[in-house]
């Protein structure tokens, strides 16, 4: 060291004396140099070098890596060669002493402070024990504050900013993204170490502002994030973050259960489905508390104070689309970790296919395809197979289907009733699906055994009663030829027809019910087609009712009893003549009459045999012994003599009364004549005889026809005493009136104006005008048969006698013989009608019970009146044989065919009648009056009704598939009354239900516009049916006319006047 030292003077010397400038102050400051110099030449060497260990890098600058964390600078200060123990050495003031480690050393080690920033000098000094001291310098720069290079840190994945990092904000590969915030000394090239992986700044980073780095987070708890960097002095630049790891979930939720999936089944049917939502129960776990969020499917639950009590919460879950549905739950703890469970359930709610029910081995034995069967046993099936997983049951019901039973495939030995069965499906969802039902009808029972009671008048319809429903069928006992079919009606009464007739066969009435069972007449008693099944009534109506004959024999009747209908009633008239005592030759027939009632108890011999033969026919009448038929044929034969028949009556009459044979029409043309003056025809006319006759007769036929009423209409004739009476007058009034000589009342000789009279009402003239007044032209069929050969040989005979005699007034009325005869008439009227002195059931009351009582045999008394009656068939037509030779032989005089008359009138009244009615029918119950409320039935013609008092209904059949009335012709009502059938007992109804073809509407009038059609024609209403409606095959025509009725469809509907 003082070498250098001398050096450095030498070298200061020479270079003061080569620049001049050695003036004395330089002088001065040498000596001075020279003198510093030779003491430190005399110092002891006590310290050496100093080195400042915390430059690590000797760069003369120490930074914070380099200072200890005690703020500190270790400096090594090397010992001198002089450097002895115990020497001190003085480092920044404080002080070290040598030892002899520190001897062996070579060197001490100092801290020195290092607080402050800037240069640091460290000054050293050594004392020796001369106390010479030494000393040494060394400086150097503290920088321990680096450059802001690095920024804030942030943990990206930690969304929520809350310094926890749950499952959901940590990746799947465990490493979360953490933004390293650049300083303003951040510079292209400075690497930031993030938890040990280094990171380059780029230019992208310097423009971003910052650099992203991935640090690892895999362990649950505090995850420390440390990103430093160190500038070019050494320091490190740091920045830290701390955010913790808490990926694991807490115990939010339990089991879940589908509360919807009663069964377990993992399947939700359509009844487990209900309307499209099914609920969910969610079970809470231990951590669960209130206010939890539990999501279902995407919708929000938050935990209650219930559901922790409940230990669960019920979720609504959609299950409106088929297929497999999965149930996703999740919960988010306090953390934000997710906890999640998923379920999954398969919702099938389409209904499974039911095949078809068959019924295997069932025979249907009625009609095919009704399932009215009499096999009960047979067994239940399906047309085709399940669907997979499918299950099959059977149904079975007995009350309609209100409730059904399980019941097995096999039916065997079911009781007679009806029965529903049905297939139930059920598929592996356990959805059920139940089959159409399916109908069977058991009936063992055999139907009612068919009765027949009439055949018609030309044996081509059979008439009768049997089950209603059932089929019937009439066959050949013989030969078991199917001659026809038909269907009982509701009313039990069917009508079967064979165009070629029964007559001749032997039959067999079978019914079918609609199950199959049968019941037959058998062979043994069969029905025969020529046994005169033809009742009182259907041969009546029959003859009443053809044109081909004379007017309707009700009309005459009718006039017989209205005297009141006009001044013309030429029968009326005739019957007044007959019966009047004071008239010197008519008369007569009362002197006839009263000695044929005396006949049995001493009267004439002869007359007393028509008597007793026409006594012995009513005895047959009723009854249905063979041999009192044999008995009353073989009596007409006596009565007729030798069987011709021709002669008989005129041998009687000729014995009573002496003189010439004579014609009627020639006895009775000219015998009484009259001047006619210009009063006209009011004068000519018996009016006041004519009233009293008929009045008398009122009484018995309105009973008749009254009591007739409702047989007449079920074969489709309805008879009215009012409207034939007007009828019959109108006729008699257009033919005589139209005559000249009566009509411009020409005084006439004696029997002239007679004679017209006759002419006038002979040769089927009056007939003509009748039918043509009345409308019943064009009808036809078996009704003008049974009239051509049956009444009309007596009505004609009849009109024959007329000719005239009766309708005008005798000149010259003188006295009568008195008889009794008027007083027994009246007396058997007023019996018969139920008057104040009655001996004898009444008409109505005689002829319903005949008709109608069911225990009573009708075929006797309708084969007997049919014979009695019948010109062409049998020997009891001897009745027709007598009338016509009554009227027709030749005769002696006037009283003696007067008698003849009487005899037979009074005959068939007191003899025949009145046994019918005291013996026959004793004790039969009649039938209900018919003033209350009454059953009409339409027909095959065109008819007119009068119900009558009480509510009464007109009721139409179909008689006819193909005519546009159903067969029954067009109709007159004449009493219909109008009124609300709920409220008024006399409002009528009409039954149209049965000609109605394809008609299902509601019942109003506006349903049946197509259907019926109700117009008024002047007084009265029309109502027109069309049975198919309209477009259909058939057409719309004319059905019943209301008469005095004004009244439209809307009003008839409303009071319940149509029946359906």
């Amino acid at each position: 060291m003082v070498v250098v030292q001398v050096v450095v003077v030498q070298v200061v010397v020479a270079q003061i004396i080569m620049t001049g400038m050695a003036t004395p102050t330089v002088i001065l400051i040498l000596i001075l140099i020279l003198m510093l110099m030779l003491m430190l030449m005399l110092m002891p060497t006590l310290i050496d070098d100093l080195t400042i260990v915390a430059d690590v890098n000797v760069d003369g600058v120490v930074n914070a890596s380099e200072i200890g964390t005690d703020r500190t600078v270790t400096v090594r200060i090397g010992l001198g060669a002089d450097a002895q123990t115990g020497n001190v050495i003085t480092v920044n003031d404080t002080d070290y002493t040598v030892d002899a480690e520190d001897l062996t050393n070579g060197f001490i080690t100092a801290a020195v402070d290092a607080n402050t920033q800037g240069d640091l000098t460290i000054d050293v000094s050594a004392t020796d024990i001369e106390g010479n001291t030494a000393t040494d310098t060394v400086s150097v720069t503290v920088d321990t504050t680096p450059r802001n290079i690095v920024g804030d840190l942030s943990v990206v994945a930690d969304i929520n900013a809350d310094d926890l990092l749950n499952a959901g904000e940590i990746g799947a590969d465990g490493l979360v993204n953490v933004r390293v915030n650049l300083g303003p000394d951040a510079a292209l090239g400075h690497t930031i170490t993030v938890n040990g992986t280094d990171y380059t700044i780029d230019a992208d980073d310097l423009t971003n502002g910052f650099i992203t780095a991935e640090v690892d987070a895999t362990t649950e708890g505090e995850l420390d994030i440390t990103a430093s960097v160190t500038d070019a002095e050494g320091n490190v630049d740091t920045s830290t973050d701390t955010v913790t790891v808490d990926t694991i979930v807490d115990d939010l939720l339990g089991d879940i259960s589908i509360t919807a999936d009663f069964n377990s089944d993992g399947f939700i049917n359509a009844d487990e489905a209900g309307d499209g939502s099914i609920a969910v129960q969610v079970g809470l776990g231990d951590d669960a508390i209130a206010g939890t969020v539990v999501s279902v499917n995407g919708t929000d639950y938050t935990v209650n104070t219930t559901d922790l009590t409940n230990g669960y919460i019920v979720a609504e879950v959609d299950a409106d689309e088929e297929g497999l549905l999965d149930i996703n739950v999740a919960a988010t703890d306090t953390d934000g970790n997710v906890a999640t469970d998923v379920t999954s359930v398969t919702v099938d709610t389409g209904l499974p296919q039911v095949p078809a029910l068959t019924l295997a081995g069932l025979i249907d034995s009625g009609t095919l395809g009704d399932n009215i069967t009499n096999d009960n046993t047979f067994t239940l099936g399906l047309s085709a197979d399940l669907e997979a997983g499918a299950t099959l049951s059977y149904q079975i019901s007995t009350d309609g289907g209100t409730s059904w039973t399980n019941t097995d495939a096999a039916q065997t030995g079911l009781a007679d009733g009806s029965y529903q069965f049905r297939a139930v499906v059920t598929d592996e969802a356990g959805n059920v699906a139940t089959g159409t039902a399916v109908s069977v009808g058991i009936d063992t029972v055999l139907p009612e055994i068919p009765g027949a009671l009439a055949f018609s008048a030309d044996n081509t319809v059979l008439l009768g009663e049997g089950e209603a429903g059932t089929t019937v069928q009439v066959r050949d006992a013989d030969t078991n030829e199917l001659m026809a079919t038909t269907t009982v009606n509701e009313n039990g009464q069917y009508a079967a027809v064979n165009a070629a007739g029964f007559a001749g066969r032997s039959l067999r009435l079978v019914a079918i019910d609609t199950a199959g069972n049968t019941a037959d007449t058998g062979t043994t008693d069969p029905v025969e087609g020529t046994n005169g099944l033809v009742t009182v009534v259907q041969n009546a109506v029959a003859n009443l009712s053809d044109d081909s004959a004379i007017s309707p024999t009700s009309t005459l009747i009718n006039n017989l009893a209205d005297p009141d209908s006009s001044t013309l009633s030429g029968l009326t008239g005739i019957v007044e003549q007959l019966t009047d005592t004071d008239q010197p030759v008519l008369g007569s027939i009362t002197e006839l009459v009263d000695a044929l009632t005396a006949a049995n108890s001493g009267g004439d011999e002869n007359l007393g045999a028509l008597i007793n033969t026409l006594n012995a026919v009513a005895g047959f009448l009723g009854s249905s012994d063979p041999d009192a038929i044999a008995a009353a044929t073989d009596n007409l034969d006596i009565l007729l003599g030798a069987g011709d028949g021709t002669t008989v009556v005129s041998d009687i009459l000729n014995e009573t009364v002496a003189g010439g044979n004579q014609i009627v029409s020639e006895l009775l043309g000219g015998s009484i004549g009259i001047n006619i003056d210009a009063g006209g025809l009011d004068e000519l006319v018996n009016t006041a005889g004519l009233g009293d006759v008929v009045n008398g007769l009122t009484g018995i036929l309105n009973p008749i026809l009254t009591g007739l009423s409702i047989p007449l209409q079920l074969l489709g004739i309805n008879l009215n005493l009012a409207d034939i009476t007007n009828g019959l007058v109108t006729a008699v009034d257009n033919l005589l009136s139209g005559e000249e000589v009566i009509q411009n009342g020409v005084a006439q000789a004696t029997g002239v104006l007679d004679e017209v009279a006759a002419g006038l009402l002979s040769d089927g003239a009056l007939l003509d005008e009748l039918i043509d007044v009345l409308g019943l032209d064009g009808l036809g069929g078996v009704v003008n048969t049974l009239v051509s050969s049956v009444l009309s040989p007596i009505v004609n005979s009849v009109v024959d006698l007329a000719n005239g005699e009766g309708i005008l007034l005798p000149p010259n009325p003188g006295p009568g013989n008195s008889s009794t005869l008027l007083d027994e008439l009246s007396t058997i009227v007023n019996d018969l009608t139920g008057g104040d002195d009655t001996n004898l059931i009444p008409v109505s009351n005689l002829l319903d019970n005949v008709i109608r009582n069911d225990d009573f045999v009708l075929g006797d008394i309708v084969n007997s009146l049919n014979d009695l009656t019948n010109t062409d068939d049998g020997a009891l037509g001897v009745l027709t044989q007598l009338i016509q030779g009554l009227y027709n032989s030749d005769v002696t005089g006037l009283e003696d065919l007067t008698q003849g008359l009487g005899g037979l009138l009074n005959g068939l009244l007191d003899q025949t009648v009145q046994p019918l009615i005291d013996g026959v029918f004793e004790g039969i119950q009649p039938m209900p009056d018919m003033a209350g409320d009454d059953m009409l039935v339409s027909g095959l013609t065109n008819e007119t009704f009068v119900g009558g008092e009480g509510a009464d209904s007109l009721m139409y059949m179909l008689l006819s598939e193909t005519d546009n009335t159903g067969g029954n012709g067009s109709d007159t009502w004449r009493d219909f009354q109008v009124g609300n059938t709920a409220t008024d007992n006399q409002a009528d109804q009409i039954d149209i239900g049965e000609l109605l073809v394809g008609y299902n509407g509601d019942g109003s009038a506006a349903s049946l516009d197509a259907y019926i059609t109700v117009t008024q024609n002047g007084a009265n209403t029309v109502l027109s049916i069309d049975r198919d409606g309209e477009g259909g095959a058939h057409a719309s025509a004319d059905l019943l006319t209301l008469t005095n009725v004004n009244v439209d469809l809307d009003t008839l509907m409303v009071n319940q006047q149509i029946l359906l």
